[in-house]
């Protein structure tokens, strides 16, 4: 059975746990800590961009959650990397949609991400913040849980329809065979 993120996230039980999961992990503190004596690098070029303001239009818990959200549905969640310097001052989300993912002969990985009205973009792993599901066949992309679970999310799917459509006409058709 073929069931799309699209169709999945309509299904009750689908949306509820996807939201649980990845508001759960949005929620939870994100602090980068100093190796040797494990404190708040609080002055860390990243710590504002990850505890604070990733980009100009959310807030850190609507990153985490969108990115999770993503990872769970999709598979797989990249944000491009926006520098000054070698300074990494935002993270750009990407939908699924827009990029696609390939190892090159050196192991390194390479994204080629479309953009409206311009052509493609090559983008190297140092300029990727690349997210994975909960599993991979591969080791470098993520595996979709919607995919994984399409016959169970199919079912449910249609067993909401079939009592939906019961609801709607109100009855329950009966019927009694007698034999002699």
């Amino acid at each position: 059975l073929s069931v799309t993120p699209e169709q999945a996230m309509r299904n009750t039980a689908v949306l509820r746990s996807v939201l649980l999961i990845s508001n759960s992990i949005a929620m939870l503190p994100l602090h980068l800590q100093r190796r040797d004596d494990k404190t708040k690098a609080e002055d860390h070029q990243l710590f504002r961009v990850l505890h604070r303001k990733p980009n100009g239009w959310q807030t850190a818990f609507e990153f985490r959650q969108l990115m999770q959200r993503w990872a769970l549905v999709d598979g797989d969640a990249i944000a491009r990397k926006v520098t000054q310097g070698n300074r990494v001052v935002a993270l750009i989300p990407v939908q699924r949609s827009r990029w696609t993912v390939e190892q090159l002969p050196t192991g390194n990985l390479s994204y080629r991400v479309s953009r409206e009205n311009a052509a493609p973009l090559t983008l190297r792993q140092d300029e990727v913040f690349h997210l994975r599901g909960p599993m991979s066949d591969d080791g470098y992309t993520g595996l979709s849980l919607v995919r994984q679970a399409a016959e169970a999310i199919a079912l449910a799917i249609q067993t909401e329809r079939a009592a939906a459509r019961l609801f709607e006409k109100g009855m329950i058709v009966g019927q009694v065979l007698k034999h002699p």
